[in-house]
């Protein structure tokens, strides 16, 4: 959980966010909320597509199953 006292803003990274996005990020993010809202962006576009390749598999495991 990462709160910034300054613009009172708050959100959570899991730790393979930390992994991926490194501690330098989070001590800027600390600073600026116009930070914290690319850092919540980037974050969730990565989970978008993560999700987004997931249903593609699925979906083509779906395609192969039935031809």
């Amino acid at each position: 959980m990462i709160f910034c006292a300054t613009h009172r803003a708050i959100f959570s990274l899991r730790e393979s966010d930390i992994e991926t996005y490194g501690f330098s990020d989070i001590i800027f993010a600390l600073n600026c909320s116009k930070a914290i809202t690319l850092g919540v962006n980037r974050i969730s576009l990565r989970s978008n597509i993560t999700r987004r390749k997931a249903n593609i598999t699925e979906k083509n495991l779906v395609r192969k199953r039935t031809v």
